[in-house]
């Protein structure tokens, strides 16, 4: 996009200062010509502003169903926490019951209620790491999308006013092309003027 700004205005500069081709000077002495020009410009950003506006939009959505996921990861944490808790308790209940009754730690070890015990402690502690791995990762991707958000949101109000200055531009050159056109009619005009009241004068 920035590519055929450039070319244009090159194109402009060149007949300004003479340099165009005859073809394209020509061209670029019509001011409707130089509003079209503008205006398929204009058009093809307003296009790209769209698409980058949907493209924030979708990102932002993106942050908000993850910022979702946290609350539901945080609350999946919570309550297994609990159930580790009460698995981790009953536990010790049952090594403190098992020691009452003599039995050796070895036995304890062995013990099928306490390995049960055991087996659910190590379930919740490998459910907990992931789901905490998985929960960091989202933060970390929540935390970079904002960043991102606001560098494109910067952008956006960059691609914006550029758009305003691409506009004004159009309206100035146009307006200067219409003023050139009609100063170079009023010269005709003037310089005719003699030229006609020189005729009249000859035919008396």
């Amino acid at each position: 996009m920035s590519r055929i700004i450039t070319r244009f205005f090159k194109a402009v500069w060149y007949t300004i200062t003479f340099r165009a081709h005859e073809k394209a000077d020509r061209l670029m002495q019509h001011p409707m010509a130089v509003h079209a020009m503008y205006e398929d410009i204009i058009s093809e950003k307003q296009e790209n502003l769209i698409m980058y506006k949907k493209g924030i939009e979708q990102m932002t959505n993106l942050i908000e169903l993850k910022r979702n996921s946290v609350d539901g990861f945080t609350s999946d944490i919570n309550n297994i926490e609990k159930l580790k808790e009460r698995a981790f308790s009953e536990q010790n209940n049952i090594i403190a019951d098992l020691q009452k009754a003599g039995t050796s730690t070895e036995e304890i070890e062995h013990h099928p209620s306490y390995l049960r015990c055991n087996t659910v402690n190590n379930n919740y502690h490998s459910i907990l790491e992931k789901k905490h791995m998985h929960l960091d990762k989202l933060k970390q991707d929540i935390e970079q999308g904002q960043k991102d958000i606001e560098s494109h949101s910067q952008h956006l109000i960059h691609l914006q006013n550029e758009l305003e200055i691409i506009k004004q531009e159009q309206f100035e050159m146009v307006a200067e092309l219409i003023r050139e056109r009609e100063q170079k009619e009023l010269e005709k005009i003037l310089y005719d003027i003699p030229s006609v009241s020189t005729s009249n004068n000859e035919k008396t």
